[in-house]
């Protein structure tokens, strides 16, 4: 917004002098030259400050420099209406362009402040002004031509302040939603890691039983019974139970995943594959949540279960 007001008054100024050389060289009214040449370059001035500040600093513009740099332009409309017959200036409505800039890239209060220094400074040029010199013959029609030149001019430069600021808008919820989606990738890819590590974590038990299930056939003379055979095909479809959940979550993603669950099925649920993981794990359920539900994010499972064998290892009896 910075940047648009700065180019804004660049345009402004040089509108100004169009506007001196016209009436200087057609009308030939006697106004005071020097007063109005100085305030335009002190305001040109100025500009030119505001451009190199806020281009070698690089970075968005506070509220407070935006509210500073409208109330220089209310100033300087008023410096110019009192050389210029104040409240008779058929411009004096430019006094409301600052302040629909405010309106739409400040709050409330900084709106109002700048409001109310537009009406103190309309009020003061009610009796303090330079009064227009007279045209004859043309005083009315030319006080038409300038509130016509004035609309024109205010509805240019409102739509081109709604027009920038509904595509600094659209770009910041463009950018919004790019950070959004940025944190649910990164959100998600955390959750399967966790999931991953917990699938890890659970996959050793199966895998270490298989491997000794298989030294105890190689070294043994007789075949594997039925009961080996039967429990090495518990751990292999273990291991496959983790590994398609795993891959599931992989293809679904991990965040958004939620479910919501009995309490009561959802521990029991949990002891049940302690008890596949640890077959000796003495785990005691004091109580009920009778009819409460959960809402079971994808990992909770996981880290209930190595909660629960943790506590298996550092127990000495029962869970």
């Amino acid at each position: 917004m910075i940047q648009l007001l700065i180019s804004l008054r660049y345009l402004a100024v040089a509108l100004q002098w169009v506007a001196l050389l016209w009436i200087s060289q057609r009308l030939g009214m006697q106004l005071p030259w020097s007063a109005l040449i100085v305030t335009s370059v002190l305001l040109l001035a100025f500009n030119v400050l505001s451009h190199w500040w806020f281009r070698r600093r690089r970075q968005v513009a506070s509220n407070l420099a935006l509210w500073l740099q409208l109330s220089v332009d209310v100033v300087a409309l008023t410096v110019l209406f009192y050389f210029t017959g104040g409240p008779t200036n058929p411009f004096v409505s430019l006094y409301l362009l600052p302040i629909a800039m405010a309106a739409t890239a400040l709050e409330l209060l900084p709106v109002a402040g700048l409001t109310l220094l537009t009406a103190l400074s309309y009020t003061w040029l009610m009796s303090h002004n330079v009064a227009l010199p007279h045209v004859h013959g043309g005083d009315f029609q030319l006080h038409v031509s300038g509130m016509w030149i004035n609309f024109l001019l205010s509805s240019a430069i409102m739509v081109a302040v709604l027009g920038r600021f509904m595509s600094m808008l659209k770009e910041q919820r463009r950018r919004l939603a790019e950070v959004r989606e940025r944190t649910l990738r990164d959100e998600s890819l955390l959750a399967l890691g966790t999931l991953a590590a917990g699938t890890a974590h659970e996959l050793n038990t199966p895998l270490t039983t298989i491997g000794l299930l298989l030294d105890e056939w190689q070294q043994a003379a007789l075949p594997p019974d039925a009961e080996a055979i039967a429990n090495l095909r518990v751990q292999v479809l273990r291991c496959q139970t983790h590994v398609r959940a795993l891959a599931a979550l992989a293809r679904h993603g991990a965040v958004g995943g939620a479910s919501v669950r009995g309490a009561d099925d959802f521990v029991f649920e949990c002891i049940d594959r302690l008890h596949l993981l640890r077959p000796g794990a003495d785990v005691e359920i004091s109580g009920s949540a009778g009819t409460a539900k959960l809402i079971v994010e994808p990992a909770l499972p996981q880290a209930l279960i190595n909660l629960m064998n943790n506590a298996v290892d550092a127990s000495l009896a029962m869970v």
